[in-house]
This record gives structure tokens, sequence and C-alpha cells, in this order.
């Protein structure tokens, strides 16, 4: 798959760096004494603060102390003490505020895993622990704010390889160490990497090593000429880190090694004025590195603050090239670099006409025609140190194509034309692309049409009838592709058919007629009526040259979609125009719906009666229906049926909308039967059903279900007397049969447990709603419940899901 950003890539690039000269010169650091301090002090922590630097902790007379010696001033201040004295701790500052947070160090007993915030104006506050007690250790913050605390000693001396990081107020354990060390330093440098120095082990007083952590592990660089442990360090310019101090197997030393981040090299600056171990260093506000107190060779506390200039630097060019230019077009790179003193800029390799300005660094060149290809370029950035170059290659394609353009358009085919390129690309081929038709989330795909095209002319064909169409070209000179140039258009279209309708319809077809297009770009030889179905595109009736058809082999009660197209002696067809939706017809279906669910599902049993003189009924004994329904009926069809009696007794209706069969009996009694007929203009569909004529004054209804009232009175160890709400009945309630079962009765959603054996205590006489209940147990609970019954023997539904309790006397 050939993608769009093929076309705009010239030619493959390289860059490269190279040191044409690090030889060591003088040194421009120069040590000089600064305000001591009140106090001798090593194995604190230092930390440069908005106002100055702050020195925490420590080996020192008062060790919860505080010094302070803020920017411009000559002596060191006391500041607010910390509410336990800490020695080896480490501490940070929270940029753009007056914050420090401190963490871990060692009290009069053992290591600590505390950690606090320090405000000078604020006091202090606690913050979560490290997951580990810890001192000696190494420590730093990232550029996300982020604090490593990273191997040491734990609380009973042995060394650690464990690193925690504080993030989210929360401590968190990352990737460990090699191996285990303490007293030694981390920082972060400039392109946000942790590297830590030296530092002492279990197996060895000293190392050399030094680690870079990449986030996931801990990689060795160049390890430090003076293997030492309780050096300071510090993160200076010109990507220059330092480590000042510490001990090594002879003891305190005074050298300051200095490690640079590019080249991965060390060197060594002027020294300290004497040997330092354990030592804090910083880089004030003017960006002098301040070494303070630390430890000498005779092992006593020092009171001595030292500053120095930071150290000069051979140049590193941190910019990155743009290598890429256009004929007749201004091309701009400013080169930007590193260094002290700072680099002057000049161009060792370049093309004809690219200037440089050897103070700002800005490159400009305005390519001609003959410089097409590929370029080298070097520019070198010097200064009192050293010179270092960078190497790269300018791409600089031809100039794209001109006057490309599209003529001759038909419904399948074009012919593209354009300019000769100049006669200065010397032999020249071209390269012709289409934009696909099938894209997706990254756009379209560039597909190759011709490659190694020599005419200015091509013709393309198999194109779509109606379509767009882009397609791009680059010209190839000297083996090097242009820029592209492109050209779009519109292939010429089938007009489609207007006004689509429906006619007559039927089970199994139906007509569709339409307008022919006043004009098309094309002319059209005949039409087809196609539709989309679950397997495809399916042509129902095709090839025809008239304006209508009728479409058959339909299936009758289903939905369809006709679309209706036009197409041209090619077979080049129009954009579809859907037709109205047809729904083929079928006769009727005639039924009748049960009207009498049971509580669970399904229906009870139905009979159709009439009385003479009253009327035609649906009642169901087995539900003990309190009233009979209308008979009613249903039918579907399309065209919607009528409904009608086809054969019946005398005066019976049917309500046409509603199905609800009417009939009040007059005549014989017996079983009889009945048909009801749907009609459509596709057939009829009939239902017969049978009935039975009862006596005039017959009582097929019973009395109304008893459901409330249920209450119980007079109670006694064996007696009680319950009550109820009245049934009613079309005729009259004739009496009431009550039921009784222990233990009481629980009823829920899923019905009443445990279902109680039923029988009947006590009948009524009359229609009187209470009697009073005799033989009970003593201190026992009763559920009860009634059926009402009438004269004809019809009862109601009995059940117990509405009842009543009470329990007997004790």
């Amino acid at each position: 798959m050939f993608k769009f950003s093929n076309l705009v890539g010239v030619v493959s690039l390289t860059l490269v760096l190279a040191i044409i000269g690090n030889a060591q010169t003088a040194s421009t650091m120069n040590w000089s004494p600064g305000p001591s301090l009140s106090a001798a002090r090593d194995s604190a922590a230092a930390v440069v603060n908005s106002d100055g630097i702050y020195v925490f902790g420590g080996n020192t007379a008062i060790p919860t102390s505080v010094e302070k010696l803020p920017n411009g001033a000559s002596l060191w201040q006391p500041a607010p003490s910390l509410f336990v004295g800490l020695s080896s701790p480490a501490a940070i500052g929270s940029p753009g505020t007056a914050n420090m947070t401190i963490f871990g160090g060692k009290d009069n007993r053992r290591a600590v895993n505390s950690t606090f915030n320090f405000n000078p104006l604020g006091g202090t506050a606690n913050l979560p622990s490290m997951k580990n007690r810890r001192y000696q250790h190494a420590y730093t913050r990232d550029f996300s704010s982020i604090l490593y605390a990273i191997g040491g000693k734990d609380d009973l001396e042995v060394p650690t390889a464990t690193v925690e990081r504080f993030f989210g107020n929360k401590w968190i354990l990352t990737t460990s160490l090699p191996e285990a060390r303490f007293n030694f330093p981390a920082v972060t440098d400039s392109f946000n990497r942790i590297t830590t120095f030296g530092g002492s082990t279990a197996a060895s007083g000293f190392t050399s090593t030094v680690l870079r952590f990449h986030g996931i592990s801990w990689l060795p660089l160049a390890p430090m000429p003076i293997a030492t442990s309780g050096s300071a360090a510090v993160v200076g310019a010109n990507n220059l880190l330092y480590v000042i101090g510490g001990t090594s197997a002879s003891g305190p030393v005074d050298a300051v090694q200095i490690y640079h981040t590019v080249t991965d090299t060390w060197t060594v600056g002027t020294s300290l004025p004497s040997a330092v171990t354990n030592a804090s260093a910083v880089l004030d506000s003017t960006g002098k590195i301040v070494v303070i107190g630390g430890r000498n060779s005779a092992n006593q506390g020092l009171l001595d603050v030292f500053a120095s200039p930071q150290e000069s630097a051979p140049p590193v060019i941190n910019s990155f090239p743009n290598t890429f230019a256009s004929i007749g077009v201004n091309y701009a790179y400013r080169v930007t670099a590193a260094g002290n003193p700072a680099p002057t800029f000049s161009l060792v390799t370049n093309p004809a006409g690219m200037t440089i300005d050897g103070t700002t660094g800005l490159i400009s060149w305005t390519p001609v025609i003959t410089q097409f290809g590929v370029q080298n370029v070097t520019v070198r950035a010097s200064n009192a140190s050293g010179d270092v170059d960078q190497s790269f290659q300018m791409g600089v394609p031809p100039p794209a194509p001109t006057g490309l353009a599209a003529s001759n358009i038909t419904a399948n085919t074009a012919d593209l034309s354009w300019n000769l390129a100049p006669p200065e690309l010397g032999a020249v081929s071209y390269n012709l692309y289409v934009r696909g038709t099938i894209c997706g989330r990254g756009g379209c795909p560039i597909i190759p049409v011709a490659t190694g095209l020599t005419s200015t002319t091509v013709n393309v064909i198999g194109l779509g009838a109606g379509t767009f169409n882009t397609y791009y070209l680059r010209t190839v000179a000297g083996g090097v592709l242009s820029p592209v140039s492109f050209v779009s258009f519109l292939t010429l279209a089938v007009a489609p058919p207007t006004n689509v309708t429906v006619g007559a319809v039927g089970q199994n077809s139906a007509a569709l007629s339409w307008t022919a297009p006043a004009t098309s770009q094309v002319p059209i030889v005949g039409y087809r009526i196609v539709e989309f179905t679950q397997l495809g595109l399916r042509t129902l009736v095709d090839n025809i040259t008239g304006t209508s058809a009728t479409v058959t082999w339909l299936l009758p009660n289903t939905q369809h979609i006709f679309y209706v197209i036009s197409f041209d002696a090619n077979n080049n067809q129009s954009v579809f125009v859907p037709s109205t939706t047809v729904n083929t017809t079928f006769v009727p279906l005639i039924f009748h719906n049960p009207a009498f669910p049971k509580p669970l599902g399904g229906f009870f049993t139905e009979t159709l009666v009439g009385v003479i003189g009253d009327r035609l009924m649906l009642i169901s004994p087995e539900a003990h229906s309190s009233a009979g329904v209308n008979y009613v009926v249903g039918a579907s069809g399309l065209p919607a049926p009528t409904l009608s009696i086809a054969s019946g007794p005398a005066g019976m209706t049917i309500d046409p909308l509603t199905g609800i069969v009417s009939w009040v009996p007059s005549g014989d009694i017996g079983v009889f039967t009945a048909t009801i007929r749907a009609t459509n203009s596709e057939g009829f569909a009939d239902l017969t059903f049978t009935y039975t004529v009862y006596p005039a004054g017959t009582d097929m209804l019973a009395p109304t279900a008893v459901q409330t009232g249920f209450a119980a009175v007079n109670i006694t160890r064996t007696t009680a007397t319950v009550s109820w709400t009245a049934s009613t009945d079309n005729v009259g309630v004739a009496g009431y049969r009550v039921y009784i079962t222990s233990p009481i009765i629980i009823c829920g959603r899923g019905g009443c447990a445990p279902l109680p054996v039923v029988a009947p205590v006590a009948v009524t006489s009359g229609t009187g709603t209470s009697v009073t209940l005799t033989g009970l147990t003593r201190n026992t609970g009763y559920s009860f419940w009634v059926e009402a019954f009438d004269a004809a023997g019809n009862s109601s539904f009995t059940t117990p899901n509405a009842h009543g309790n009470f329990n007997t006397l004790p």
C-alpha cells in the first residue's frame, strides 16, 4: 500500500555529531571562601530556596538546628528548628514555594522513614512515611516533582538496594539498584534523567560505578576517575554534572570530578582548597557552586564554606536541523549550542550560496534548480574549550510538475496532461498515483498507477460513472522524487429517474412507475429495479425500456424497499433512488383471545352461554367468574379485513371495530353454533364457535370473591369470632364457607407458604358475614379465609392469599 506520506519524502537523512576538539584547557573554576557556618556540620542536607540556602541536620552540636544564608548575605542566620535531630537526611525544595520536603535520616538511635514538610514561615507538617527506614541514601526530584529515595542503610545498619518514589501523596517502590549501596549522591540532569555517583557497597568500601535510571532499569555509564563515598553532587550548566570531594581508599579527597552528559566522559576541575567528605553542595542564586561544611582528613567537622564559578565547557549543539529545502524558497535553520564561553558558528561543508551568522547560528540559503538532490552540510560550533560539528544531508527535491489538468472526461475515462519539466533537471520521468476509494481512520490510500512515464500525457480508463477522482503526479530527476501535484475531477454521470411511485400491490406483486430524467450527461438505454436484502443486492426486473414495471414473485405479508436505477450502453448506473416502502398483502386471519388468565400463567377453561331474555356471555366456572364478559373476535390482514356474521341466530351482531359479539337469546334452549367471517380484497377466513342457551332465570354467575375486611374478636383459649366484607352476586349470596388452618400463612410475591390443607370449619346461615369458631387449641396461631356461594351452587374464587390471622389465648 502506497501511503500519502511517501509522496513528500525526498531522501533519507543522517545526523552526525562529532567532537572535533576536547583538549582540557585551563580550568575556569576558582574556589574562594564564603561565610562560615555558625557551628561545624557534616552529613547535612542543603536546599536552595527562593530566599537563600538552608542547611538541615547532620552531625553538629545541635542536630535540630537549621541555618540559612539569605541571598547576597555575608552571615548565616538561624532558621526555625526541626522537631527532631537527623543525620544524613534528604531535603528537597518545592519550586515556586517556600516548602521543603525532608525524608529519612538517622535520629540518635536508628534510621527513620518519616517524611515531613518544612516551611520557615508555617512550621512543619507530617506526610506519609516511606516504605523503608533509610539514611545515607541518595535523593533527587525529577521534572514531574516526584521525589526519589535511593539505597542507603536501614535501621539495622544493613545497606539496601531498594528505591522508592513519592507520587500522589504516597511512597511507591520502583526498580531497585543492581547492588546495595550507601553514602552517595544523585541528581536529575537537564534531560530529566536520574544519575547516581559512587558510594560504598557491602563488598567494597568505595565504588566508581555511575548508574542512570531509565524508568524501568538502571544502566551503567562511564565510571568516575576516582572511586569515592560521601561525595556531594550538583547539576551545572552546559550539560555538566559536578561530583565534589568525598572519601577514597586513601581518605578524604579535594577532587572535583566533572561528568559530561552528552559524551559520557569525565574531566577534572579545579580542586577544593582542602580535602573534604560528607559535605553539602548546591548552586546558589548566581549559578556558583557552593560547598558547605563536611569533615576533613582529621575526621573533624568543618565550618568552612567555599564557592566557585562553574567550569568552562566545549560546545554541545542542542538543536536539530531542518533537512528539507525547496527550490527558489528561502531555507532557514538556527543552530543553537551550549558551552562556556559562548560558542561561535561556521560552515565546514555547504552548498553554494548557503551562509551562517557566526554569532546567532542562523543558516540561510535559497536553492537554485541545479541544486536539486542531496546536499551535504556540516556546521561547527567553537569556543576556547573545543569544537563540535553537526553534519546532515539536505534533501532538495526537483520542483513539482506544473500544468496538471484533466480533459476529454467521459463516464469511464479521462485524459491527463502536464508541462514538460525544466531542462535544468536533465533526463526526467514521471510517477502517477491515484487516491483509493476504500478509506479508513488513516485516510485514503495512495495507489501507484504508472511509474517511469516519459510522456506528458496519459489516458486513464476504468473509472466509475459520476465518481470523484484525484490523481497525483511526481517528477523523478536523478533518482530524487519531487513534491506532488494533483488534479481532481468528476466523471460524467447517468441521471437517475424521478417521482418513483407505487401502484397496485398484491400478495406476490407490486407495480412501480417513474419519470424519466429531463437530461442526462450520458444517454440512458434502460432501467432496472433492485432491492437490498440480507444476502446483498438483488435485481428484480432488468432491461426496462419504459417507465413502469411490475415486480413479481414476492412473499405475502412482507416489507420491501425498491430502488429504480437507470443505466447507459456501457452499463454505467445512476445513483439509487428509493421508492415508497411496499408491504405485500395477505388473506385475513381470524382468532379469539382467551379472557380469563390464571395467576401463574395460562388461561382457565371458558364456556360461551346465553340465558333466555338475558344476553350472550363468556363465563369460566373454573375461574369462579363473578361476571360474564363479552365474546370478542379479532382479525388481521392486509388490507385490513371487515368482520361480519356469516351464519347464526337472528339478531346476533358483531362490532366491526371492537369485534364484540352481541345477542339476546329468545328462542330454543340447547347447544348451537355460529360463524364469524373476516373479509378483505385477498379473500376471507371463518371462525365457528359453539354456545349453549339456558332457560330464563338460570343463574350462571358466581358471587364475587371475598378479599378484604378479615377480622377476629372475642378471642379465648378455644374460640374466636371472625368476620369479613360481604360478597355480591347477580341474584344473591346464599351463604359463606369459612376455612381455617394452622400455623399462620405467610404470603409473598411467589405465593403463600406453607400451603395449608384446606378444610371447611363452618358454614354460615343466610348472608351473615361473621361466625364463631370453636374447638380451637390454646396459644396457637390460625389463618382463615372465606368462600361465598349462591342458591344455584355457584361459588366464588377461593384462595388463601386473601386471609385473616389471629392467636388464641395461652
